[in-house]
């Protein structure tokens, strides 16, 4: 079995439900059975549901706000890899402006 979740922001079905899960079927109705499944999940879903604190944490711009501490030690060791990425340039001699730089490019990256 293998599945694929796409967290959308707002309902990407229309159905009103927080997760849809969906299979491929042919044009009579009989389902495939690969066992491939596709979830869709509303990140902005407003009812009371089991994953709002986690969709929550996936939208914050802030580890501080998170309420699921794997991923605050997720965000930490990606910012100490960066720290060390940093410390080990400046032990090359890279100059301070071309670690600026690198950086600044990363983000744009990211983006």
């Amino acid at each position: 079995m293998s599945y694929l979740f796409v967290i959308c922001e707002g309902d990407a079905t229309g159905d009103r439900e927080p997760i849809q899960h969906f299979t491929m079927k042919d044009e009579y109705g009989n389902q495939l059975g690969d066992g491939h499944y596709i979830v869709f999940v509303d990140a902005d879903y407003d009812g009371e549901w089991r994953l709002k604190d986690l969709m929550s944490d996936f939208k914050a711009k802030s580890p501080e706000t998170f309420k699921y501490d794997v991923l605050k030690g997720r965000r930490e060791g990606q910012q100490e890899e960066k720290k060390e990425t940093i410390r080990r340039m400046l032990n090359k001699n890279f100059a301070i402006e071309t670690i600026a730089q690198i950086a600044e490019v990363e983000k744009i990256k990211k983006k």
